[in-house]
């Protein structure tokens, strides 16, 4: 958020700690999308693990997260 009011504009980065616990595929501690469709190929992997993912309350901030990415796609 920092950078986002300093600069105007941030990376599309996701901190992974809580859903590398749930989700063997991801091993790195952070994970940056560059293209819509980097985002993509990420929500659909988390889909094909687990179907349910967006409905989960424990993972709603996340889910937010990944929207806000996917709508900022969207702009620009």
């Amino acid at each position: 958020m920092d950078e986002l009011e300093k600069n105007g504009t941030c990376g599309m980065k996701i901190q992974t700690e809580i859903l590398k616990r749930d989700f063997r595929f991801i091993e790195d501690d952070c994970i940056e999308f560059k293209t819509h469709q980097d985002l993509d190929q990420f929500i659909n992997k988390l889909l094909d693990y687990d179907p349910d993912f967006f409905k989960k309350e424990e993972k709603k901030y996340i889910v937010n997260l990944l929207k806000s990415f996917d709508r900022a796609f969207w702009l620009r």
